[in-house]
């Protein structure tokens, strides 16, 4: 469950990065 959450917040951090 670990290992998910974190894949999530590092695709939402990568999304946000490439939104700007």
């Amino acid at each position: 469950m670990l290992h998910f959450a974190g894949d999530f917040i590092l695709t939402k951090v990568l999304q946000l990065i490439t939104e700007i």
